[in-house]
Order: C-alpha cells, then sequence, then structure tokens
C-alpha cells in the first residue's frame, strides 16, 4: 500500500527447524540478507499480501496461521516512510529458491539468493533487520 509516501510491508520470520529462511538480496551496492517480504497492495489484507510475497520471492507455502511479532518504522531520505510488519510464520511445503520481485522487472531483479540460514551464523552475516532485534521476535 504506497499513498502520499507511505509504503506499508509485511516480512515474514519463516523458520524450519533451527534455520530460518533470508534472501540475499541486492540494496545499492550492497548484498544483504533479508527477511522475505514485500509491498502490501491498496486493497490487500496483510496476510494475504505475506503469503502472496514468500510464494513470489522463495517459493514456499507458509500457513495461514501467523502471529504478528513486530512493526518497524522506516524513514528514508527525510520524505518516504515505511511501516514493516514482521510475521512469524509456520512452513508448510515448497522447496525454498531465489524467485522474483515483480514490481522491479526481469531486468532489475535484486534477489541474489534464498536458503534456509542457520539462526546461529546470523551474527556472521550481514543481516538486516539486526540479529538482536531478530532473534528478540523469534523468541515469542
Amino acid at each position: 500500500m504506497k499513498k502520499d509516501n507511505i509504503d506499508i510491508r509485511a516480512r515474514a520470520l519463516v523458520l524450519l527447524g533451527n534455520k530460518i529462511a533470508c534472501i540475499k538480496q541486492l540494496v545499492g551496492q550492497d548484498e544483504l540478507w533479508v527477511l522475505p517480504g514485500g509491498g502490501v497492495e491498496y486493497s490487500e489484507v496483510l496476510t494475504d499480501a505475506l503469503s502472496r510475497e514468500i510464494i513470489e520471492e522463495i517459493g514456499v507455502t507458509i500457513s495461514p496461521n501467523v502471529k504478528m511479532v513486530g512493526c518497524r518504522e522506516n524513514i528514508i531520505l527525510g520524505y518516504y516512510r515505511s511501516y514493516e510488519f514482521y510475521f512469524l510464520c509456520e512452513y508448510v511445503s515448497g522447496d525454498i529458491k531465489a524467485g522474483i520481485e515483480p514490481e522491479n522487472g526481469k531486468v532489475n531483479q535484486r534477489i541474489l539468493e534464498a536458503n534456509w540460514l542457520p539462526i546461529d551464523a546470523l551474527s556472521s552475516l550481514q543481516v538486516r533487520p539486526q540479529r538482536n532485534w531478530l532473534l528478540q521476535h523469534l523468541l515469542v
């Protein structure tokens, strides 16, 4: 949902054993591991957007029974505001693979890789949001 420079996003903490689903994404010149998810369409419910984004970006299905565990506000360049809602999700099926971001078109894809990362390994990787925030919200 984007209106008046406000963007609403849904992101997933999808767990499989002691691993979490992440995508490696090109952010500017940096390669960062981030949680899958993305923009909510204006007429879309948060959890519907979440399920759609997870299938698009990593090719797996999550349970519709999700639990919101956090929200972060980002102000970018002083004029653009984003609210990201984070949901703890249960993996249902599918093999994780790098998907697409439809809004970027085929040529400008920023998703480089998708994988199950060991939660213990997050401290040695460039992860957003920060590892401590992730661990705090995983232990709810």
